[in-house]
């Protein structure tokens, strides 16, 4: 991945990236094929990589890390765009020699290369800079902090908009990902005192906003989070088979063709949910789903739902790689279960996979909760793969379940 790592504060600072050549995108150490050059063309899907410790955070908010087994899991990063962060969208963000971009309240002012708060004690006594903050997109926002009284509050728009950070009474770097309302309307980033605490005396520095491109799955209830689970050799989230789940914002797929990389360790029978595109593979038009029954099972939809199930079944618990493949106007629907496959010709009617959240681990409620082991994923929407790219992914994958193909 390229991920270094240091200690700023006593916090982890990850700087992200993948090395790119000629639009294709590379294993760091030069090896072979890499799930990210499924998408090097620009196709709509996300990875999901549970072995990948820097792209999980106990919070949705991206602010507190997983670091061992047994932790939360509220926030899971896509890497499918190579978790490269954007241009800079700061105007002055360093404080070089002024407060030019910003408008400032009247107890802030330049001081040392920093903008500094004197006593700030009204909501309206705030640091803004407009329009900064993208509507309905994943940022990272990122900062450091002193504070000599008082508490910090950073929101998006006005005083009663999206809370980015509350109540920031320490010093230190602050970093934490975000995905903008589509609600707010202003999309401003505003640095204004605590109600709670009272004025805020203090400086800021290094304020940085940043888009980080991708479909990043997230679970904003506490009780619900699947946990980060690893035997020291395997990774993986575990899902309960009661509430636990996570959901993407809405794909816009753009095609007719999917092709859906799964593994998993089934821990129960029942019927169950592992990802599924809309609140519904049987009623909404355009979508997909992956189903663990008694075997599993691959759903394909236009207008139409095509099923088709897996060769055969398993004893319990079971390891495998399971993989989906869905062409709408082809009518083909193919699911293969570590390397063995059956395909449907059944009609699926007419259009796209169309704009709707991806479910993982339960359909929208929860309902019909997975109870097993999550060890990746990647939904891709494109133009049909060969074989042997599909083989080399399942492979990739199947190191990462404990599956032999």
């Amino acid at each position: 991945m390229g991920i270094q790592k240091g200690i700023i504060s006593g916090r982890p600072v990850v700087s992200r990236g993948l090395g790119i050549s000629r639009g294709v995108l590379l294993r760091p150490d030069g090896g072979g094929f890499f799930p990210a050059s499924l998408f090097a063309n620009g196709e709509q899907g996300a990875w999901y990589d549970p072995s990948d410790l820097s792209t999980l955070f106990q919070d949705a908010a991206g602010t507190v890390p997983v670091t061992a087994a047994g932790q939360p899991v509220g926030l899971m990063l896509d890497k499918s765009q190579g978790l490269a962060l954007g241009p800079e969208l700061i105007t002055n963000g360093t404080f070089d020699t002024d407060l030019t971009g910003f408008s400032a309240g009247a107890s802030w002012s330049w001081a040392d290369g920093k903008a500094s708060a004197s006593g700030a004690a009204t909501l309206d006594d705030a640091l803004i800079q407009n329009g900064v903050v993208p509507a309905g997109e994943w940022v990272e926002i990122s900062f450091d902090l002193e504070v000599f009284s008082g508490a910090l509050d950073v929101r998006s728009g006005t005083t009663g908009g999206a809370e980015y950070f509350t109540a920031l009474s320490v010093s230190g770097q602050y970093t934490r990902i975000f995905k903008n309302p589509l609600s707010e309307t202003a999309y401003n980033l505003r640095f204004n005192r605590n109600s709670g605490v009272g004025a805020f005396s203090g400086t800021l520095d290094n304020i940085s906003v940043r888009e980080l491109p991708g479909n990043h799955a997230v679970q904003t209830i506490a009780a619900a989070r699947p946990t980060y689970q690893t035997d020291g050799t395997l990774h993986w989230l575990e899902f309960d088979g009661v509430d636990d789940s996570m959901v993407t914002p809405t794909i816009t797929p753009g095609t007719d063709k999917v092709q859906v990389f799964a593994g998993v360790r089934k821990l129960s029978p029942s019927t169950a949910i592992i990802t599924e595109l809309s609140s519904s593979s049987m009623s909404n038009n355009g979508t997909f789903a992956i189903i663990s029954n008694t075997r599993y099972e691959f759903r394909s939809r236009g207008a139409v739902t095509s099923d088709v199930v897996s060769p055969a079944g398993q004893s319990l618990p079971a390891n495998s790689v399971i993989t989906g493949i869905g062409d709408i106007s082809a009518d083909i629907s193919t699911i293969r279960l570590d390397g063995s496959s059956n395909t449907s010709p059944a009609d699926q009617g007419l259009g796209d996979y169309l704009a709707y959240p991806l479910y993982i681990g339960a359909r929208s409620g929860p309902l019909v909760p997975f109870k097993g082991d999550l060890f990746g994923l990647t939904v891709r929407f494109g133009p049909a793969l060969d074989v042997s790219i599909i083989e080399s992914t399942e492979a990739d994958l199947a190191a990462k379940t404990g599956v032999t193909l």
